[in-house]
């Protein structure tokens, strides 16, 4: 069995295109919850580590994670999770590793904005339109 890993709809080379394979995944799909995704991936080439991966900027908060089980011979797929990606951290066990927590897109109901920009020349009425 393979994964696909899709970050902004775009595929994560695997190995190939970095240094990385996967440590461990777990999806958690609750009755009445929200779906979560953990992901961690080796990340760390050299003395001392250079996270590669971690630094390439592809996983960032806010962006779209999709993955899914590819069988032998790429016959086949099934999703295994979508979402957000809502947290990205780096650690280290026995090896360095670039870790991926994301939630479903129904994280988008729970949540509300909690801040705004706005431009200096924005005008009283502009600003308390957009707050309520």
């Amino acid at each position: 069995m393979n994964y696909l890993i899709k970050i902004d709809g775009k595929p994560l080379k695997l190995g190939a295109e970095y240094s990385v394979d996967i440590m461990d995944m777990t999806v958690v799909y609750e009755a009445n919850g929200i779906p979560e995704l953990h992901l961690r991936l080796y990340d760390s080439q050299g003395v001392p580590p250079s996270f590669v991966f971690a630094d390439s900027a592809k996983c960032k908060p806010g962006a779209s994670i999709e993955v899914q089980a590819v069988g032998e011979g790429e016959k086949f797929s099934t999703g295994l999770f979508k979402g957000i990606i809502t947290q990205i951290s780096i650690g280290k066990q026995t090896h360095h590793y670039f870790s991926v927590k994301a939630y479903g897109d129904a994280i988008k109901l729970t949540e509300g904005r909690l801040n705004l920009v706005f431009k200096a020349k924005s005008s009283d009425s502009e600003i308390i339109s957009a707050l309520f």
